[in-house]
């Protein structure tokens, strides 16, 4: 395989050309977490400024930056009150017929809560009825909701190391599905692919068995929908996934490489995942 022909070989510096997707760099992985904290948050302002709501997708990770927005948020005195927040996906239960326990150390909701929502000063917080998650017991709520607000405003978030954008994993060996009905896929309950349930175990010593082996996701339907979207790369091993999403084939194979058929999309990395690693 020669390098010059292969975009995992892509240079830092040709990141981005030749792509509908706007690039740029910034030095460190705390500098993404801010950049991502100042869009969102800008996103906000300029809305209540014309006294407009904002609707958001948003995933839990990467979980550094929710402390960042509360300070800022409660510092500067941002009004939330008029956000409705989509989060993009939670695990569920063994059967998949609902969520994982609140209680649970790997419940979504109980992480929102207690690192975003709760911190918020009160009369600036996100309205509880605002707080959404989609609903593995009324799966087509979140579609309907999304689509009669004529999409979300803003969706920002990282990608996972197969290329998944929420819990869209690419199909399992065998299984057959064209672009089309990929992009077309609303929110529903997924099998983990093997893969994100052994990344998803890194932060707790590898032990992948004790990761939910189901969950709910907002669609490639909903995100696509979606008029802004910021994607954020800060781990060493993204820069594979970075290129991959950015300069490779359009496949499902690759989920978030379908954002290449998007007309609005950001994509901010720092400068330990843009070298090329190999």
């Amino acid at each position: 395989m020669k390098k010059e022909n292969n975009f995992l070989f892509i240079p830092p510096e040709d990141l981005g050309k030749g792509t509908n997707m706007e690039f740029y760099s910034v030095e460190t992985p705390e500098d993404t977490y801010n950049d991502y904290a100042r869009v969102f948050l800008n996103e906000i302002k300029e809305n209540n400024e014309k006294n407009k709501q904002t609707v958001a997708i948003l995933p839990v990770g990467p979980t550094e930056v929710y402390l960042r927005i509360v300070r800022i948020v409660n510092n500067e005195k941002i009004s939330l009150n008029n956000l409705i927040v989509f989060n993009m996906d939670e695990y569920c239960n063994d059967n998949g017929d609902d969520f994982i326990n609140y209680e649970s150390n790997f419940s979504f909701r109980r992480f929102m809560d207690e690192n975003f929502y709760s911190k918020l000063k009160p009369e600036l917080a996100v309205k509880k009825e605002n707080r959404r998650f989609p609903d593995p017991k009324n799966l087509s709520l979140t579609t309907k909701y999304i689509e009669d607000l004529g999409g979300a405003d803003i969706c920002l978030g990282s990608l996972g190391f197969t290329g998944h954008i929420a819990f869209n994993d690419p199909p399992e060996p065998g299984e057959e599905i064209s672009i089309e009905e990929f992009i077309n896929l609303p929110t529903r309950v997924v099998d983990l692919c093997r893969e994100t349930i052994v990344q998803n175990s890194l932060k707790i010593g590898g032990n992948a068995d004790i990761i939910p082996k189901k969950a709910v996701t907002i669609g490639m339907r909903e995100i696509m929908l979606t008029k802004k979207i910021y994607m954020y790369f800060m781990r060493d091993w993204q820069a594979a996934i970075l290129r991959k999403f950015m300069h490779g084939p359009i496949t499902p194979e690759v989920p978030a490489s379908i954002l290449q058929k998007h007309p609005f999309v950001k994509v901010i990395a720092s400068e330990n995942v843009i070298a090329i690693p190999i």
